[in-house]
């Protein structure tokens, strides 16, 4: 007999965090199922930061809705993880600004085709017709304790569009300035040289002896990276 469910309304916290318990484990097996090395707690700080480019505890709190020594410990176990970056504030001393690391822009890419699937996995069971809000904790409660829920994650990762990764096709040439016009504006800023070596890759990329390769799903460019001759036999890392 489970007996928190049996109180219906009355155990609504209790049942809430139960699932929410329950919901994390699940959502860590998959993270390990795909040798992802990342803790589903902090996944919220780590998402807004990576969609804010550049933010700082304060504003971390007030996004999050918690409590400073908690957004705290989430930034301290991000920087052990080196998936952060913390810079002290050029007017204020007294402030640090966060934005990802090299390692974080990576790993975020890397998990986002996980994310989407749990976000559709989710949906799949919170957007069955319901009476209550207890009929739907208990319907999704059920999909999680049964492993339907991790099952459907799984299941969406592997019907995905397989990618492919090619060399530079001038057919994706505006894909490329598109791509990593994203990019900069996300995580930096956009300067006019970077307009200029976007708009004629051939020529500032590929001609000194640099590479331009494309992610490709159903046709369509999902991702671009470049490597610039640096010297011989090394290359920078660039445009990503």
């Amino acid at each position: 007999m489970d007996s928190i469910k049996s109180l219906g309304e009355l155990s609504m916290g209790s049942r809430l965090k139960r699932m929410s318990d329950m919901c994390m484990r699940t959502i860590q097996r998959a993270y390990d199922h795909y040798n992802i090395d990342f803790d589903p707690f902090l996944f919220p700080a780590f998402h807004f930061i990576a969609t804010n480019g550049k933010t700082t505890n304060t504003a971390l709190c007030e996004a999050l809705q918690t409590t400073q020594p908690a957004v705290t410990q989430n930034i301290n176990k991000l920087n052990e993880k080196k998936l952060i970056e913390l810079v002290t504030d050029e007017t204020d001393k007294r402030k640090k600004i966060i934005s990802l690391s090299s390692k974080g822009i990576i790993l975020q890419l890397h998990m986002k085709p996980l994310w989407q699937a749990m976000d559709q996995a989710v949906k799949k069971y919170t957007q069955l017709p319901a009476h209550s809000l207890l009929e739907h904790i208990d319907l999704f409660e059920s999909a999680v304790k049964s492993g339907a829920f991790f099952n459907t994650i799984i299941d969406i990762m592997e019907t995905k569009p397989k990618t492919k990764i090619i060399d530079f096709d001038p057919q994706y040439q505006q894909a490329f300035y598109d791509l990593n016009i994203e990019w900069l504006k996300t995580f930096f800023y956009v300067e006019e040289l970077d307009k200029e070596v976007l708009s004629k890759p051939e020529k500032y990329i590929l001609e000194p002896g640099g590479h331009i390769f494309f992610a490709i799903e159903d046709g369509e460019a999902v991702g671009t990276v470049a490597l610039m001759k640096a010297k011989k036999g090394h290359y920078e890392l660039t445009k990503m």
